[in-house]
Parts: C-alpha cells; sequence; structure tokens
C-alpha cells in the first residue's frame, strides 16, 4: 500500500513538473535591454550576452529573429556618442543590418559600472543606415547586464 502511494504521489510530481511549450523563455545571460525600433517596442527575449577584452561586446537577440548589438570602447560612467568609428551598433533584421554612422553619430550613457562584479548599466539612441541608405531609428534604449571577462 505505501509503495502505490509514493508511485502516485511520485507520478504527480514528475508530471506536473513538464515544460509549458506555450510559454516565451527570458533570455539566455543575465540582465536586460531594451529599446524602441522605429516607434516599436524591441526587447532581448531570446538570448542576451556580454563579454569584455579591450571592448565590451554585447549581444541581444529578440524571439522574431532580429537582433542588436553593442559593442563599446567607453565603459566609465559618462556620455559618449556611438559612431562608426567609436562605440559601434548594429541592428539587424530579415537579412540587413542597420549600422550607426558617423554622419548622424547616437549617444551612449553609462549610468553606472562596477568592474568587480562585471556589471554595467546604461542607455543609448542610434539611427542606423543599411547597404542600400534605409534606416532603422534606435531609441530609448537601456540595458542593466553583468558580462564575463
Amino acid at each position: 500500500m505505501r509503495k502505490s502511494i509514493f508511485l502516485l504521489v511520485a507520478s504527480f510530481i514528475l508530471l506536473g513538473c513538464q515544460k509549458d511549450d506555450n510559454t516565451i523563455s527570458p533570455p539566455t545571460g543575465s540582465g536586460s535591454l531594451s529599446c524602441s525600433v522605429n516607434g516599436q517596442f524591441w526587447g532581448a527575449n531570446q538570448e542576451l550576452t556580454a563579454s569584455k577584452g579591450t571592448t565590451l561586446t554585447i549581444n541581444a537577440k529578440n524571439i522574431n529573429g532580429s537582433s542588436l548589438s553593442l559593442i563599446l570602447t567607453d565603459l566609465d560612467t559618462g556620455v559618449y556618442i556611438i559612431s562608426a568609428d567609436r562605440n559601434k551598433a548594429i541592428f539587424s533584421e530579415s537579412a540587413s543590418s542597420f549600422l550607426s554612422t558617423n554622419s548622424n553619430p547616437g549617444s551612449l550613457s553609462i549610468t553606472q559600472h562596477d568592474t568587480i562584479k562585471g556589471n554595467i548599466k546604461g542607455s543609448f539612441q542610434f539611427a542606423g543606415r543599411n547597404a542600400v541608405g534605409a534606416t532603422r531609428t534606435i531609441t530609448q534604449g537601456s540595458f542593466d547586464l553583468l558580462y564575463s571577462r
């Protein structure tokens, strides 16, 4: 009898722990990154990674297949430009990449950077241009994340 009750309870526990395929998982990695792309909300809800070498590279992916990358050279708290030469930004969707430019630089604000914990927080905005001249306007960007070294 005890064995039957144990098997019944164990079955309920195992069946109750199955993954629901209708849910959207949070991004892999630690932290958050979101922005507005041409006035529409965009968030990293599939993947978010950051690693630091000579620059800090942030890669974010959305479940719809689009992605945003920031390659930051300025990491102290302060306000900086985003351009083709410094603090680069790339937004990609539908096999087209929209890169930050020198002719219309964006802005990056680092509001917090803890180099001991590897935590960085800030905001950004830029206008990206692709190879045929189409643009995407990225505004209200924010990030708060941990990075690997």
